[in-house]
């Protein structure tokens, strides 16, 4: 990275560039489709794992490719680290991996299952306005805080969440309840 031999990718124009991600034991490794950055990037890999004395578990690896990489090059790179194509659907630690940009409301019907199977609208019905209240909190609190945090809710999947737990006012309470869940 200090020579600029990996160039990480960027999510903005101006953003900076990323080159891994790390959460416990694991890693995303960022780069370019080129095989001179794959090279390299191998290389770090190994030597990573000369000195650390670990080693990629790669029967649970797998690669994502920019739509833009055509499928000659895809193959090409793909002899450095042989895995699979990363699938659409992956789930990892409860998220999904890719959500398309198009189908958005994805991360919120996500969002919403994880809270409906924590609160069935029978036990809603039993709890009065204070308990549905701190109900929202501690099931929200249970949700993954990093994946919230970087998701932005729409009003409308809030919205949906509010009737779900049968909470109900004049718009004011609405409008109310809704900027204190998004902030």
């Amino acid at each position: 990275m200090d020579n600029d031999s990996v160039s990480g990718i960027r999510l903005g124009p101006n953003g900076p560039p990323i080159h891994s991600l790390m959460f416990a034991d694991d890693l995303i490794i960022c780069g370019k489709a080129d095989p001179t950055e794959v090279a390299t990037i191998k290389n770090i890999l190994q030597n990573f794992c000369r000195v650390s004395g670990q080693t990629p578990n790669w029967n649970k690896s797998s690669i994502l490719f920019s739509k833009t990489v055509s499928n000659s090059l895809k193959l090409q790179l793909k002899s450095f680290f042989p895995v699979p194509d990363l699938q659409p659907n992956t789930i990892h630690l409860g998220h999904p991996l890719i959500i398309n940009q198009a189908d958005r409301i994805q991360a919120y019907d996500f969002i919403y299952h994880k809270f409906k199977n924590k609160l069935t609208t029978l036990e809603a019905n039993k709890l009065n306005h204070a308990g549905r209240l701190a109900y929202i909190q501690s099931v929200f609190a249970s949700i993954p805080i990093y994946y919230m945090a970087h998701v932005l809710l729409k009003k409308n999947f809030l919205q949906k969440l509010l009737l779900f737990l049968g909470i109900s006012g004049g718009q004011e309470y609405k409008k109310r309840m809704l900027h204190n869940l998004c902030i």
